[in-house]
């Protein structure tokens, strides 16, 4: 060691901790200049191994005591190499660091520049770094994100050249997360570009959320200038070959575009089998730039399969944006939704368009939205999203909605118009709101002067069916003034299964800081309902006051104590003096020491639950008595405990007596409440006793319950109307113990001569004396017996196991021999009823979340069962204001699945059902293929089916049904029904959705017919004595051939005559029959003839027979010629009246000998009221004959006929008419005089004409 220098040769040195072995050798300047800056001439190291704890840089850096990597003295590191050069020429190889556990890098390297680390030239060829999860953190430890999960095994290939602001470098990284290899290349002057390949990258484990993120796999190229968010302008290309968001691996997605600041404009294309869509335009968000303008094209996205939707539902649709503005209230453009289909289970449904129009400038703020499911206009001085803090500021002048600090006081509401009408499409009922039933939209309107402090708003809707529950006429209206603003809700009637409100009011006004309500509900002009009330508030605390002016229930005034009010806010709760009174009922509710959160005394006093019941329920009956007694809510442990001494008399539910009901409840200690049930009455015994301890969720409870009587009609009664016609007593009893959430059962439950009609099953069921077991770990049953009218058994063995009511598990076996299973109407259930008898034997298993079900079944004679097909299942077809898909908008494929081939479901989910179903030859099944038409097929034989349903619902059903017999009935546009007979030997297969069956079915309908018309054009040389023999009846057979998918079926005819008849009239008769089943435009006009009219058609079906020669033909010729003159001279003089002349010329028979005759008729038509009524005057003269001499005027104007067309397209009329007609010498001229009704329809196949007016118009809309 010198002045300049230090060298050590062959160096070892070794502490507890640390060693070292190496060559060393360094040149400098002086030593000042090394120790200061570490600046050198010269080096030369050759480290064959340095050992050392980390926890010995302590020494040198104390602060690293924080970092666990170097507290923890069990860490170490170890290094090697040779690094020679001088400072602005270092080179290193084969270094090697080796630290953690399994951490090690490796490299060899060139830098050029030092001391000046920023200008520096790097060169690494061969960089490689290993290391995994356990090293990671222990070196990062607090660096690394919470959001963040390492992966066990990484390691990175790197090679990097240049500055650190001007640098080529590959990247390549393998862990066991996937693998991503990177370059990257940028130049002093920031121009880049770059490339990124990454396989399998798991990004959903990387960010600790595998349900919404998973692997991707990309490659992406990026080439521009800017190294900043701000400054940066790039292409940049993308192929995402596949990346998983919330359960679902997109395929296919490509990106070409540039990008400017936080501006992109270029393609954005998804290629996916269950979604696929089209981005082009321009997306800017840089600030006070933002504009948004662009073509998306959503060709099609299946949202169950991208697991967006729980059910079927698919779209496309096309958004373009012409926008521009930061937020959503500054924005001006337009934007539009064109060319919406949605489907769902094999059904679309278009939306044509949905156009929105928006402009906000100072001052000036405009939205227009138009489409077939809603129109908005909206016009005002401040931007409609800020209205509901502007409304809710505004409220606050007349009451404290809000609290002054939640308010918006930069502006005051101003000046506003606005309209909202909602239209009934499809959309809203069948996917939006699947359950509005019926809806008769309204409209909604608002409007603000500033000027006038006039507020307006109202709303409308004639009618809303959601579910069970209807509400008709129901408006909102709401004005101000300077003084008062003044609301109203109302309704004509407001109803559901077991309420019904009629003219409903809630009404009032917000004035001088108190909100004045009032409930009301009047019926036959008597106050059922009537309260009146005002809230105030004070101190963070709203106070609620009745009126006792005006108090009504039941059409009755009852007293209110003047001083009552109800208190609730930031102290608590508390009620004070709420005393009502009406002759001898009374109730008393206050906080016993009228303090807040205190406890709560109900006193009552002959008060008749049907004065309840009777403002709100349909059924006045279902609740009556009278109830006595005190009800003290005492408040423990933040909830509420019960001390009480409670009866109601007399109670009936549902016109059932039940008895008198007593409810006592002690306090003997601070926590825990005595509890004493006691039921009494003619049938009914059952006492409860026990205690509750309210402990907030883990409240305990323990009460033993005796039955010693309890009538079956009081089990009816509470069941809703599930239960019927029960009779017989229930007894036994049972502990209920532990805590509220997870309760432990014990006991016996023992029917005697119980009987019962289950609603859903209709079938009156005995249960002599039989007892289901209660046990703590299930319920358990023991040839528990049932019995159907006809004495015929059910029995019920085994048990469902649970775990404080929870955890079920099945080990259940039911029997069953010739028992009347249901026997149901369609009043019970649409979709199938009728008559069930079965043998059986089911075994149920598994849990509570997926039941598994094995049975065999055999339907034995007496079984007429009836399947309804689902209105989602019918074919539909062409009618009136129904137009079909032609597929001019090319709609993807994934809008189309499942049209044909739907699988089929049922509501009946989370089941695992094995079966095997024996149909017996006299048990008869009914396919009602349309209810409202009835066309049905009836079906009688033996089949051996498999029948399977998978916890989704999905069903499968295969095997054969071989046929015996059975019938067909169709109907004719819903006005002529015929009902073929099928012939055995018939068959429906099953290969899997029970609504897809094939079937080859064969079926005849025999008509008695004359073949005379049929061969007209044969037997025209014939005499009459031999033509006659044509005129004779004969049964004539039509074959209905039915195949292919049973509710799509294609469907063919034939006419033959019987076996024995095929010899008639030699055989003639049969040749021609032959004739025309080849022929299938004719046949299918002799089957319509034959069905519908009961006999054959001639060719022309108005030619009559002919005789004469060619005088007579000439006649009938200028006779048509004349007429036709005639219609076109009257149609240019007479405009908006039809004159129409017809003049026939023939030869008249009637006295035995030809006589020419020449009739003229004259007609006369006018139509009304936009042509749905037209009037008809017409009569006929002769002006050749004998009759010419009998002409009257009144012949001129003999026939009126008046027709009025019920429907738009004229489908159905109504018609009435009075004619003349002579009907020969013994009749004379007869007058006729009728009504009638007429069906028009125009069919081009018979499938068409067999489907029912009612599901023609859901077909799709023809584009």
């Amino acid at each position: 060691m010198d002045n300049h220098s230090i060298t050590a040769k062959k160096l070892k040195a070794n502490t507890n901790n640390s060693s070292i072995d190496a060559d060393f050798n360094i040149e400098y300047s002086s030593l000042a200049t090394l120790t200061d800056s570490m600046q050198f001439s010269k080096l030369n190291l050759d480290l064959r191994n340095l050992n050392f704890k980390n926890s010995d840089l302590l020494y040198f850096s104390p602060e690293l005591i924080e970092q666990p990597f170097f507290k923890d003295s069990q860490n170490s590191t170890t290094a090697s190499g040779i690094i020679s050069g001088q400072m602005n020429n270092l080179n290193g190889k084969n270094v090697v660091i080796k630290t953690a556990n399994r951490t090690i890098l490796k490299t060899d390297f060139s830098i050029k520049g030092l001391p000046d680390y920023k200008t520096a030239f790097y060169d690494f060829p061969n960089l490689s770094i290993q290391s995994g999860k356990k090293d990671l953190i222990r070196m990062a430890d607090t660096l690394i994100p919470n959001s963040i999960e390492l992966p066990e095994n990484i390691s990175l290939q790197l090679v990097f050249k240049g500055q650190l602001k001007s640098f080529e470098s590959h990247a390549n990284m393998n862990s066991s997360y996937g693998t991503a290899q990177l370059f990257a290349k940028i130049d002093r002057n920031e121009n880049f570009s770059c490339n990124a390949n990454i396989s399998n990258l798991n990004l959903g484990i990387l960010l600790k959320d595998t349900v919404l993120y998973g692997p991707v796999s990309l490659t992406a190229e990026a080439k521009g200038y800017g190294l900043k968010m701000n400054t940066v302008k790039a292409k940049i290309k993308a192929n995402v070959t596949e990346v998983y968001l919330n359960k679902y691996t997109y395929h296919n997605l490509t990106m070409d575009g540039a990008v400017s600041g936080k501006q992109f404009e270029g393609i954005v294309k998804l290629d996916d089998e269950n979604a696929m869509f089209v981005f082009d335009g321009l997306v800017n968000l840089n600030p006070n730039q933002e504009q948004y303008k662009f073509k998306l094209n959503v060709l099609g996205a299946d949202l169950q399969k991208l697991k967006l939707t729980e059910n079927d539902l698919r779209i496309s649709f096309v958004v373009a944006t012409d926008l521009k503005g930061g937020t959503a209230d500054k924005m001006n453009g337009t934007a539009g939704i064109t060319q919406i289909v949605v489907a769902r289970d094999g059904k679309k449904y278009m939306l044509d368009s949905f156009l929105t129009a928006s402009v906000n400038e100072p001052n000036k703020s405009e939205l227009n939205v138009s489409s077939a499911l809603i129109d908005i206009k909206y016009s005002g001085t401040v931007s409609p999203l800020a209205l509901p803090a502007l409304l809710n500021q505004f409220i606050n002048n007349y009451f404290p909605v809000s609290d002054a600090n939640q308010l918006v006081t930069k502006s005051d509401l101003s000046n506003f118009n606005f309209e909202i009408r909602l239209h009934n499409h499809p959309l809203l009922s069948k996917i939006l709101l699947p359950e509005l039933l019926d809806f008769e939209p309204g409209i909604i309107t608002g409007s603000f002067d500033k000027e006038k402090n006039d507020l307006k708003l109202y709303a409308s809707m004639r009618k809303i069916v959601y579910g069970s529950n209807e509400i008709k006429d129901f408006a909102i209206d709401v004005n101000s003034d300077s003084k008062a603003l003044n609301y109203k809700i109302s309704s004509s009637a407001i109803s559901n299964s077991q309420i019904n409100l009629d003219n409903f009011s809630l009404d009032g006004k917000l004035a001088d800081n108190t909100l004045f309500a009032n409930i009301s509900s009047t019926e036959k002009n008597k106050k059922k309902l009537l309260i009146r009330s005002q809230i105030t508030k004070e101190n963070g605390n709203y106070r609620l006051a009745l009126d006792p002016k005006e108090f009504y229930l039941v059409n009755n005034r009852w007293a209110i104590a003047p001083d009552n009010f109800i208190e609730f806010g930031d102290q608590g709760f508390r009620i004070h003096h709420f005393f009502i009174d009406h002759n001898e009922s009374h109730i008393n509710i206050a906080s016993v020491h009228d303090r807040f959160n205190d406890d709560l005394n109900i006193a009552i006093q002959n008060f008749r639950l049907d004065d309840l019941s009777k403002i709100i329920e349909k059924d006045t009956s279902i609740v009556k008595g009278t109830v006595n007694g005190n009800v003290l809510l005492k408040r423990v442990n933040n909830s509420y405990g019960l001390i009480s001494d409670v009866k109601i008399n007399n109670l009936i539910v549902r016109d059932v007596a039940i008895g008198n009901l007593s409810i006592k409840a002690q306090n003997p200690s601070y926590e825990k409440f005595d509890i004493d049930v006691d039921l009494s009455g003619t049938e009914n015994n059952l006492t409860a006793n026990g205690y509750f301890i309210p402990n907030g969720k883990a409240n305990t409870v323990n009460i033993k319950t005796v039955i010693q009587s309890l009538s079956m009609k009081t089990v009816e009664a509470f069941s809703m109307g599930q239960i019927s016609e029960a009779a017989g007593t229930l007894s036994g009893n049972f502990l209920i113990e532990g805590t509220t959430a997870a309760p432990e059962l014990t006991g016996e439950l023992v029917f005697d001569n119980a009987f019962l009609k289950p609603s859903f099953l209709n079938n009156r069921v005995e249960i002599k004396h039989e007892t289901i077991q209660l046990k703590k770990d299930g319920i358990y049953f023991d040839s528990f017996t049932l019995l159907d009218v006809d004495q015929h058994t059910a029995i019920v063995d085994g048990s469902v196991r649970m775990k404080k009511f929870s955890n079920f598990i099945f080990a259940l076996h039911v029997n069953t021999k010739d028992f009347l299973l249901f026997n149901t109407s369609a009043k019970n259930n649409k979709e199938f009823f009728g008559r069930m008898i079965v043998d059986s034997k089911i075994d149920v298993g598994g849990s509570m979340k997926l039941p598994v079900v094995n049975a065999k079944v055999k339907m034995k004679k007496g079984t007429n069962f009836t399947f309804s097909v689902p209105d989602d299942k019918l074919t539909t077809d062409k009618g009136e204001d129904v137009v079909e898909f032609d597929n001019k908008l090319k709609l993807n494929p994934i809008l189309s699945r499942g049209e044909k081939k739907g699988v089929q479901t049922t509501g009946m989910t989370g089941f695992d059902l094995s079966s095997i179903i024996q149909i017996d030859k006299e048990a008869t099944l009914r396919l009602l293929m349309d209810p409202a038409s009835t066309d049905s097929l009836v079906v009688r034989g033996e089949a051996a089916l498999s029948f399977t349903m998978d916890q989704s619902g999905k069903m499968s059903l295969t095997g054969a049904y071989n046929l015996s017999d059975g019938s067909y009935l169709v109907s004719l546009e819903s006005i002529i029904k015929k009902k073929f007979d099928i012939d055995a030997g018939s068959t429906i297969i099953w290969n899997g959705d029970p609504l897809d069956a094939e079937i080859s079915i064969n079926a005849k309908y025999t008509v008695r017919a004359s073949p005379y018309d049929l061969v007209a054009d044969q037997i025209s040389e014939l005499s009459d004595v031999e033509k006659g023999g044509y005129k004779q009846r004969y049964p004539f057979l039509v074959l209905l051939k039915l195949r292919g998918e049973i509710l799509h079926p294609i469907i063919s005819f034939e006419i033959q005559l019987s076996p024995e008849d095929k010899g008639i009239l030699g055989g003639a008769v049969n040749q021609k029959l032959i004739m025309l089943n080849e022929d299938e435009s004719a046949l299918n006009k002799q089957v319509f003839a034959l069905l519908v009219m009961g006999r054959f058609v001639q060719e022309n079906p108005f030619q009559t027979e002919s005789a004469g020669g060619t005088s007579t033909i000439i006649r009938s010729t200028v006779g048509k010629f004349l007429s036709a003159q005639l219609n076109q001279l009257s149609s240019k003089v007479i405009p908006g009246m039809e004159l129409n002349f017809d003049i026939q010329s023939y030869d008249d028979y009637q006295t035995g000998q030809a006589k020419g005759r020449t009739e003229v008729e004259i007609g006369m038509k006018k139509q009304l009221f936009n042509e749905r009524l037209s009037v008809q005057l017409g009569g006929a003269v002769d002006v050749e004959g004998d009759q010419a001499k009998q002409n009257s005027a009144s012949d001129f104007t003999s026939d009126v006929t008046v027709e009025y067309k019920l429907t738009k397209d004229g489908g159905f009329r109504m018609k009435g008419f009075r004619h003349n007609q002579y009907e020969g010498a013994i009749d004379g001229q007869l007058v006729e005089t009728g009504v009638g009704l007429v069906f028009v329809r125009d069919f081009n196949g018979w499938r068409r004409l067999f489907k029912s007016q009612r599901n023609r118009s859901d077909s799709l809309k023809k584009q």
